[in-house]
């Protein structure tokens, strides 16, 4: 009966622990959506203390990391594009409790066209790593261009946000509306080309007073070349948040079920 006793003594003085809530944990998705092709995805541990206070949080280097080649099938159809390898990390990511935040995307996407006459390097360094997020347009500052056997690409990226962003100046025919837009009809001229613009929507489920649950950033990309066309691209990073339980609350559910065992034992026949 003393030890019975003793162990509810403790139970109560365990729940009476004063304690605040921590992060346990913080599980993270970097996605690339390149067109319409598959989505490539990486995990990794995106675990910061300023993700529970819902303030500013970081995220490690290197915490995201993928190399994928898409398969010749993809491109069957296509008489530009003949194959895409992506290879990529996260930099060091800072994020504000506002909703936005930088986070380069660090590596390169090579790009075989022309049924491999030219194979363009890419460098994706300009995806999360700031800027302007909507509207995006190719004359923003965050650009990255080159030329590769006469072949021309340019890629313009934005910060990441909780918001909607949009990626615009999509087209799907007349290639030479990545160079000369002047000269087709959505820039005054005479050729003929389709335009579109391509919308994607972040958002922040947190909730409580340990902002649990999930949050997910945005990154418009735009991506062309003067083979075929003007590209739209999403960089979509996403965070679930698991709250700790309290040490107190840990403290008591373990002496309640000492407890418990005790007093299962005093009832047992000997």
């Amino acid at each position: 009966m003393k030890k019975l006793t003793f162990l509810w003594m403790g139970l109560l003085v365990f729940a009476s622990i004063p304690s605040r809530a921590g992060l346990l944990e913080a599980q993270g998705m970097l996605e690339l959506r390149l067109g319409d092709l598959p989505v490539i995805a990486t995990r990794g541990d995106a675990t910061d203390p300023g993700l529970a206070g819902g303030t500013h949080h970081a995220i490690d280097a290197s915490v995201f990391q993928s190399t994928h080649v898409f398969p010749s099938s993809l491109f069957s159809e296509s008489t530009s594009l003949n194959g895409v390898r992506v290879s990529f990390t996260n930099a060091t990511g800072s994020f504000s409790g506002a909703g936005t935040g930088i986070m380069p995307i660090v590596g390169k996407a090579r790009l075989t066209v022309l049924n491999g006459l030219a194979t363009l390097t890419i460098p994706l360094d300009a995806i999360g790593a700031g800027g302007p997020v909507n509207p995006l347009r190719p004359t923003e500052a965050n650009v990255r261009s080159g030329s590769t056997s006469g072949v021309t690409h340019k890629i313009t990226g934005a910060r990441f946000t909780t918001g909607q962003v949009q990626v615009r100046g999509v087209t799907t025919s007349n290639p030479v509306c990545f160079d000369n837009p002047s000269q087709c009809q959505d820039g005054g001229g005479s050729l003929p080309n389709t335009v579109n613009t391509v919308t994607l929507t972040g958002y922040d489920n947190r909730s409580g007073a340990n902002h649990n649950g999930r949050i997910q950033y945005v990154s418009p990309v735009r991506v062309g070349t003067s083979v075929t066309g003007i590209g739209a691209a999403f960089a979509v990073l996403t965070i679930d948040v698991v709250p700790e339980p309290t040490s107190g609350w840990l403290l008591a559910t373990g002496a309640a079920a000492l407890a418990a065992l005790g007093w299962r034992r005093r009832r047992l026949p000997r």
